[in-house]
């Protein structure tokens, strides 16, 4: 469980980079959508909402798609370099609980058990719900170049 914090850790730094680039000259929102969309799957897997395996998995294939979009083009503006290596830091950590839960039998989420009503000892339940998958507001994209008009004569 070690690791998935870590990685939540680092994924969430890497979308604050995001959210604080200035004026980056590619736009973020595709790479935005991925890191929430990233978060939303591992939040999955430390819930076990699903098969842990397959969340691990798709979580370490969408932060390197979020780590490709960042890939092109990115000026000046460090935070993008930073967001970059933090997910990549990210997807490494999550390589050993992958591993780990690929050396087990696959394993069901809990069900769903009624809720009940107790005076001396607390009992948790599990509600189905959707995934949660947080916003992420990053700049705009750069306007586009001003048309060039043709000369008067």
């Amino acid at each position: 469980m070690q690791a998935f914090e870590d990685a939540q850790a680092q994924v969430s730094q890497a979308a604050r980079c995001l959210t604080e680039a200035a004026e980056p000259q590619v736009d973020l929102k595709p790479a935005a959508a991925l890191v929430s969309r990233s978060l939303a799957v591992l939040y999955d897997a430390i819930d076990h909402r699903r098969d842990r395996l397959a969340d691990v998995r798709q979580t370490r294939e969408t932060l390197a798609e979020a780590i490709a979009a960042l890939a092109g083009p990115s000026g000046d503006d460090p935070k993008l370099g930073q967001a970059r290596a933090l997910l990549g830091k990210a997807r490494d950590t999550l390589a050993a609980p992958e591993s780990h839960f690929a050396s087990l039998p696959a394993e069901e989420p809990p069900a769903a058990r009624d809720l009940m009503a107790s005076q001396d000892q607390v009992s948790l339940h599990w509600v189905v719900r959707a995934s949660l998958a947080p916003k992420i507001q990053v700049p705009g994209p750069p306007p586009p170049p001003p048309l060039e008009l043709p000369p008067l004569d």
